[in-house]
């Protein structure tokens, strides 16, 4: 494929999103477990091993709740039920971070997703992964990405994770800004099956940085 014809689809996948994006609809993290519900009831899935990076593992744990019968399994990835701090809770983020981070990418989207990429992956050995994730961030539409940043960084599912009914593992990087490594624990002590398996592996990205390790865990649980 030519890097032209590389660009236009780029360019594509960003006209879709911007234009199919309900604001209304992902205005909390419910309306994404409703996507998930609604995807595995298309192909007539039930017992599903799912695997999740980050808030997806939260979404996960809510779609979980409200349709128990289609999940057997969950395996997030560095995932936080919250990322804010709250009294004794240590979420790593203040309210006023999260709100700098939405500025920054309202100020120069470009900046920010160079900025931060790298802290995210904290893989300096890795420069392709680190430039795969900065394209990421730059290329999202910059009212998508300021809407999902705030519904994420903000959302708190602590009050749900009781209620979660799918056995679930959670694989805990270290050195990880978005999800700090002790939130893994928290997860385990608040959900009512859960197995924390922490791994020596570094950053948010680990999925990108490691697969081989994540498809190791995956091939462990089938």
């Amino acid at each position: 494929m030519s890097t032209a014809s590389c660009s236009l689809t780029m360019s594509g996948r960003v006209r879709l999103i911007s234009a199919s994006y309900d604001a209304q609809r992902y205005d909390s993290l419910s309306g994404y477990a409703q996507d998930l519900i609604e995807v595995i009831d298309a192909v007539g899935a039930t017992d599903v091993l799912l695997v999740a990076h980050s808030v997806s593992g939260m979404i996960s744990a809510l779609a979980s709740i409200e349709r128990p019968e289609l999940f057997k399994k969950i395996l997030m990835v560095c995932p936080s039920p919250r990322y804010v701090d709250d009294g004794d809770y240590v979420g790593g983020f203040s309210r006023d971070d999260v709100l700098g981070l939405i500025a920054g990418i309202e100020a120069n989207q470009p900046a920010w997703a160079a900025s931060l990429a790298p802290a995210v992956t904290n893989r300096d050995d890795l420069p392709e992964v680190t430039d795969r994730v900065r394209g990421y961030f730059a290329a999202t539409p910059q009212h998508v990405a300021k809407h999902f940043a705030r519904v994420v960084f903000l959302s708190d599912v602590r009050h749900r994770l009781a209620e979660v009914p799918a056995s679930c593992v959670v694989l805990q990087s270290t050195g990880d800004i978005i999800c700090p490594p002790h939130i893994g624990s928290y997860l385990r002590d608040h959900i009512r099956d859960c197995e924390l398996v922490e791994l020596k592996s570094a950053g948010h990205f680990v999925h990108l940085t490691e697969p081989a390790l994540i498809t190791s865990h995956i091939q462990a649980l089938l």
